[in-house]
C-alpha cells in the first residue's frame, strides 16, 4: 500500500467502521430481504471482531476452523453471523 492508502485506512475510526457495518446489514436485510448475514474475520483482527460483536454479530461454531495462508503465515478465520 502507498502512504495515501495507509492514511485513508488510519482515518477509519471504530465509529465509522460500525456505521458501515450496520449499513451493510441494513442493506442486506431491508433492501434485499436477507434473513441472515454472515462474514469471516481473522482472529488477529481484534478491533474488527469487537466492532462486529457490537453491531450484533455472533460467533458461529463450525466443525473445523477455517485457515488461510497470508504472507506466508497461517491465519485463522472466525465465522460470524447476524439474523433477523
Amino acid at each position: 500500500m502507498d502512504k495515501q492508502s495507509d492514511r485513508k485506512l488510519s482515518q477509519i475510526t471504530p465509529e465509522k467502521f460500525l456505521f458501515v457495518d450496520s449499513l451493510m446489514a441494513f442493506t442486506a436485510f431491508d433492501v434485499y430481504g436477507a434473513k441472515k448475514v454472515s462474514l469471516g474475520v481473522f482472529e488477529n483482527n481484534e478491533s474488527a471482531y469487537y466492532c462486529y460483536k457490537v453491531a450484533g454479530f455472533k460467533d458461529v461454531i463450525l466443525d473445523e476452523i477455517e485457515t488461510y495462508e497470508v504472507l506466508g503465515e497461517e491465519w485463522k478465520c472466525t465465522e460470524m453471523a447476524i439474523e433477523r
